[in-house]
């Protein structure tokens, strides 16, 4: 039996925000070079913001099922 069912969903999770995080950077840097428009950076991070959060949501989802008593 897996001790810690959610581990999956958090290391997805954390991979993710760390590649969130990653393009953040890259996109702040092009907008500050003058190679994207401050409305193309803002629609590029509100994309990764929303994959982020969905991915965020799935892994809280899992930890909740964990803690109620759910199958492992």
């Amino acid at each position: 039996m897996n001790r810690f069912p959610s581990q999956a969903p958090l290391e997805q999770f954390e991979k993710k925000l760390q590649y969130f995080a990653h393009r953040i950077s890259i996109i702040t840097a092009l907008e500050t070079g003058g190679k994207l428009s401050p409305g193309q950076a803002f629609d590029m991070m509100e994309s990764l913001w929303v994959n982020l959060e969905s991915t965020g949501d799935e892994a809280f989802l899992a930890i909740s099922y964990d803690y109620e008593g759910g199958e492992s």
